[in-house]
C-alpha cells in the first residue's frame, strides 16, 4: 500500500501510455500501407485563444487537415521534445507545399491556468511557428480542456504537485472533420509515416 501512494503518479502514468498503445492499435504504416482507424469519430468542437490573443474555432480549420498535439508548457519532459518534432515536421510539410493551404497544425494545453496567451508565445517562439499554419492555444477552465482533449482521445491526469500525465502523441483529423488517425511519439516515431499520413489525407477528395 505503501508503494502504491508513494508511485501512483508514475504507475497510472504508464497505464496512460500502455491504453494509448491500445487504443491506437495500428499506429504506423506498414510499407505503403496506412492503416486509418477503423471506426473514425467526428472530432470535437472548440473555441479557444492563441498565442496573440486571438479567438480560434474548430470551424477555421474546416475544408484543411488538422494535426492536433495537447500538452503543457511546464512539462518536464516529453511535451518540449515533441513540440521540437512539430517544427521538424512544420518543415517538411512546408517543403511538400501543404502547409497552411492544406495542412494546420494545432498545439492546444491543457494548463490555461499557466498556459496563457503571453506564456505560449514566449514557449513557442524558438520553435518557429508560422502564423497561421501552426498554432499554440489555450482555454480558460482547466476542467473544460481536460473534456477536449479527452473527446479526442487524449487522457489527461493531474498529480498532487500541479504536473500532469498524459498521452503523448498527434491526433490527424481530415477534411471531414472525422478522426483519422493517432500517433504516438515515442522513440518509434517515424515523421516521415506522419508526412505520408497527412499527404494522403490532403489528397482525399471531399
Amino acid at each position: 500500500m505503501a508503494f502504491l501512494q508513494k508511485h501512483w503518479f508514475k504507475l497510472a502514468a504508464a497505464a496512460l501510455v500502455l491504453a494509448a498503445l491500445w487504443v491506437v492499435g495500428g499506429k504506423y504504416l506498414k510499407g505503403d500501407q496506412i492503416e486509418w482507424l477503423p471506426n473514425p469519430r467526428p472530432a470535437a468542437d472548440y473555441t479557444l485563444t492563441d498565442a496573440n490573443g486571438r479567438t480560434v474555432k474548430f470551424a477555421d480549420g474546416q475544408g484543411k487537415v488538422r494535426l492536433y498535439y495537447f500538452f503543457f508548457s511546464h512539462c518536464p519532459d516529453v511535451c518540449p521534445q515533441t513540440t521540437f518534432t512539430l517544427s521538424k515536421l512544420q518543415t517538411a510539410l512546408q517543403k511538400e507545399g501543404l502547409l497552411g493551404g492544406q495542412v494546420v497544425i494545432n498545439s492546444i494545453s491543457f494548463d490555461p491556468a499557466r498556459d496563457t496567451p503571453e506564456r505560449l508565445k514566449e514557449f513557442s517562439a524558438p520553435f518557429n511557428p508560422v502564423p497561421g499554419a501552426w498554432n499554440f492555444l489555450t482555454g480558460t477552465d482547466e476542467k473544460e480542456m481536460a473534456e477536449l482533449a479527452k473527446k479526442y482521445m487524449v487522457s489527461v491526469i493531474k498529480d498532487e504537485k500541479g504536473n500532469f500525465g498524459h498521452y503523448n502523441m498527434y491526433v490527424l483529423v481530415d477534411k471531414k472533420d472525422m478522426i483519422r488517425k493517432y500517433f504516438v511519439v515515442d522513440d518509434e516515431f517515424e515523421m516521415q509515416d506522419a508526412v505520408k499520413a497527412l499527404k494522403a489525407l490532403a489528397e482525399e477528395k471531399v
